[in-house]
């Protein structure tokens, strides 16, 4: 389960959030956050990362760390993070318990990294990743794929910082449907050009002490004969994994989201203020998580669109 804590952010990168600063910021209260992992926990869910928005932004967020894993039942508690206030908070998720960190990192360029972020600091983000390797907290770097992306340069920095990297293929809404790229030829293909070839390490294969490493989640590993690093992909297009996709997301307005790729949300609010009734919010999870649909759509609505343009120009 994924826990939107907040949907500020201290960034604002040009495909993901506003240029103007979010008029309707909001926190997601704490002692409703532990009650969603309680109901998620009766109901089978053992796993949880924290997100945002920017989750670093969140209040205490060392607390509610803390607080979740003290819950029985939960087995891990993950972190999401662009990174900018990492070296200043490391030694205390470390305290509270964090079992990994993600820190979101599309460049090492330090102009261009300026530029995507609206003004972020690369070297705060360095810093960090540093510090949490210095704690032995287990890191890996995200990427969006974008047409720009140097994913030699990434995967170099990634080497020298002894990190996993794994590129994220953009979806097609928003910002996605505009520059769409195919992460097997831009990632596989060019980082075999300059690292040799390449095999996928296959899931079967995989060691139950190296889930720490690769972690549950959608992500193909990839390993290249002349790089010291593993190279994941995560790809909701070309590497559709919604049979075995086994996530929900809350949103920081306590909405669920059976699925990322879909517009159905149901409002955890109302059980979550009916203190009267506990077991209320774990039944309207329940209820939700069995209307998480079989998949996503978006190759059909992107032939669909292409059909339509080819129509209007007579193809």
């Amino acid at each position: 389960m994924r826990i939107s804590l907040t949907n500020n952010c201290n960034l604002r990168c040009s495909y993901c959030m506003p240029e103007k600063r979010i008029s309707d910021v909001h926190f997601f209260p704490m002692n409703q956050v532990l009650r969603c992992v309680e109901s998620a926990v009766s109901l089978g869910i053992t796993h949880f990362r924290l997100t945002g928005g920017e989750p670093l932004c969140y209040p205490k967020i060392e607390e509610l760390l803390c607080k979740i894993k003290q819950i029985k039942g939960v087995d891990s508690v993950h972190l999401t993070t662009n990174g900018v206030l990492l070296k200043e908070k490391a030694a205390q998720l470390k305290q509270a318990g964090i079992d990994s960190i993600n820190v979101s990192l599309d460049t090492p360029d330090e102009k261009e990294y300026r530029v995507l972020t609206g003004g972020g600091k690369l070297s705060n983000v360095l810093d960090g990743i540093r510090k949490a390797a210095e704690l032995e907290i287990p890191v890996k770097i995200n990427a969006v794929l974008r047409e720009q992306t140097d994913v030699c340069a990434l995967a170099a920095f990634a080497e020298q910082n002894h990190v996993t990297l794994r590129f994220i293929e953009m979806m097609p809404i928003g910002f996605g449907k505009i520059l769409p790229v195919d992460p097997k030829s831009k990632v596989l293909e060019t980082l075999q050009e300059r690292y040799g070839r390449y095999e996928r390490i296959m899931q079967r294969k995989r060691k139950a002490d190296s889930q720490e490493k690769y972690g549950y989640g959608p992500a193909v590993y990839y390993r290249f004969s002349d790089l010291d690093i593993s190279i994941g992909l995560i790809q909701a297009i070309h590497g559709k994994f919604c049979d075995r996709c086994n996530r929900v997301r809350i949103t920081s307005e306590a909405k669920l989201k059976p699925c990322l790729a879909s517009a159905k949300v149901i409002d955890l609010r109302p059980a979550l203020e009916d203190t009267e009734n506990p077991d209320k919010l774990a039944e309207l999870m329940r209820q939700a998580i069995f209307q998480k649909p079989k998949s996503h759509h978006f190759e059909e609505q992107n032939s669909k669109k292409s059909s339509e343009t080819m129509n209007q120009i007579g193809g």
